[in-house]
């Protein structure tokens, strides 16, 4: 996978509006709101996922509604037949997590530990967004939270 390349781009693909098929499982216009998601996730430098790795420790990242989040997506996941799905949109954030994470292995072990929780935040956030038809907006917000520009109020991946 190149860095410039969208995960969805095939080199025979004509048709653009058909979702990412590893998001088969996911309501048409959700799957290719993840999918745009995780295109710009894998856009990230390294900068941008330590201030996402700051933002998770903020205030508004209380452990236990965090905690209360996390497993409601995993109910839904399971209620919803999507453990499939989900394995590979947490392959896929693993994938566009790649490049950011070599360019830590040559920092300190504290900038390493940083990119780690900004990975697991990803995984979480790529999840709601999966489950957000049956997520509450609350939960959804929570989870992406880490990934929204603190200052504009605007979303810088979500």
């Amino acid at each position: 996978m190149s860095r410039s390349a969208p995960f969805s781009l095939a080199a025979s693909r004509s048709d653009e509006s058909r979702p990412l098929w590893v998001l088969n499982g996911l309501p048409p216009t959700t799957a290719g709101d993840v999918e745009r998601w995780l295109d710009r996730l894998a856009q990230l430098s390294l900068d941008e996922w330590l201030r996402i790795a700051d933002r998770c420790s903020g205030a508004h990242q209380a452990p236990l509604p965090l905690s209360r989040a996390c497993r409601r997506v995993e109910r839904i996941i399971a209620g919803q037949g999507l453990e499939f799905t989900a394995w590979l949109v947490r392959d896929v954030v693993e994938t566009a997590t790649y490049h950011v994470r070599l360019a830590a292995t040559r920092r300190p072990r504290g900038v390493r530990a940083r990119v780690a929780v900004a990975r697991m935040a990803a995984e979480w956030a790529a999840l709601a967004k999966a489950c957000r038809p049956w997520l509450s907006p609350e939960e959804h917000d929570l989870l992406c939270a880490p990934f929204l520009e603190p200052s504009a109020g605007v979303s810088a991946v979500v």
